[in-house]
């Protein structure tokens, strides 16, 4: 079975404050798709017919902050025999939860969500990928998410800790 990536939401506004949580449904572009949490998306438009429910595609590298957020659905899982945060995800058609990111939130991720090897004082930046991208400095035209703040094992996880420090590239 697959093993899928594993949000946790540290210190993150929207636990608190509403206006930053959204319902999604992901898209690729083509189709509904399944999404893992820690996954970074783009929040396109209200679904037809939808108060409350969003369209999630994959951001581009310069895709604004204010324009993303992190999925992170509860995970509950129907099949008792899946005992694990690693056997979790969003599958296609199913609604997600979303927060917007704001200045100082901190969240972690299994270091799985990340393209790169996550390093504590490397920045993570948008891609055109659901992923976060780890990089050393800034990279221009892309927007910048956070930083690596910290490294953690928890049992078998291994997570990098990021602290939302929105900007953008050094040409950006």
């Amino acid at each position: 079975m697959a093993k899928h990536c594993v949000v946790r939401l540290d210190n993150m506004s929207g636990t608190t404050d509403g206006t930053l949580l959204r319902s999604v449904r992901f898209n690729n572009g083509s189709a509904d798709a399944d999404i893992d949490n820690g996954m970074i998306v783009k929040l396109d438009s209200l679904l037809p017919n939808e108060r409350e429910l969003w369209k999630a595609l994959t951001p581009e590298a310069a895709t604004p902050i204010e324009e993303v957020a992190l999925v992170a659905t509860p995970e509950v899982m129907a099949d008792e025999r899946l005992r694990n945060l690693t056997d979790f995800y969003n599958t296609a058609g199913s609604n997600a939860r979303a927060y917007k990111l704001h200045a100082g939130d901190i969240f972690s991720v299994t270091t799985d969500a990340i393209d790169g090897t996550a390093t504590v004082g490397h920045f993570v930046e948008l891609q055109a990928n659901t992923k976060l991208k780890d990089v050393e400095s800034a990279t221009g035209g892309s927007t910048i998410v956070g930083k690596v703040i910290q490294l953690e094992t928890v049992g078998s996880l291994n997570y990098a800790v990021i602290e939302v420090r929105p900007g953008k590239g050094a040409a950006g």
